[in-house]
């Protein structure tokens, strides 16, 4: 179990895709470590959002550098790669959704409208597109044809009860099927 403090790891000043290879493990760790598995034999999660809250540059910095990736970057990684940074960027742009309104949220759904959700709220560009949570789960991650990945569903969280755990770990191309 984690301890209630902001855990973030960063090697600040890495490109994200340095030389296409994207190092999830030093940078998206600010997204994926806050999470810390409940008693109930690890089947839930909470997130540090408190701790988060204290220290927004960190997160900051690592949506940045998702942010810069341009198509061409993105177009030029594996498949596992691009799944690996997709994931990730929901998982952490969620987290910094929530983190915008902070503590005043009771749910994500507080963070959207009568006739728009939050998911479907333009809030970065990635790769090189302005977009939304849903953009890059429906529109990339789940697209026909693209990943056609159907265990993308216990990966992308969505910052609900009823939502999966976030993992404790970032996603590595090198460890997706685990």
């Amino acid at each position: 179990m984690y301890a209630a403090r902001p855990l973030f790891v960063f090697l600040l000043g890495l490109p994200v895709f340095p030389a296409h290879a994207h190092d999830h493990t030093s940078s998206v760790d600010c997204a994926a470590r806050p999470a810390r598995q409940a008693a109930a034999g690890g089947s839930a999660s909470s997130v540090d959002y408190r701790g988060m809250a204290a220290d927004r540059g960190a997160l900051n910095t690592y949506l940045t550098s998702l942010s810069a990736v341009s198509e061409q970057e993105y177009a030029g990684c594996s498949r596992a790669r691009q799944m690996a940074f997709l994931i990730n960027a929901y998982n952490a742009f969620t987290i910094d959704l929530v983190l915008s309104r902070y503590p005043d949220p009771k749910s994500i759904k507080d963070l959207g409208s009568t006739f728009r959700s939050p998911w479907k709220r333009k809030l970065f560009v990635l790769p090189g597109q302005k977009g939304s949570l849903d953009d890059i789960e429906h529109g990339m991650l789940r697209a026909p044809g693209i990943f056609d990945e159907p265990r993308i569903h216990v990966a992308v969280v969505c910052a609900s009860i009823g939502s999966p755990m976030l993992q404790p770990q970032a996603f590595t191309p090198e460890q997706l099927d685990r």
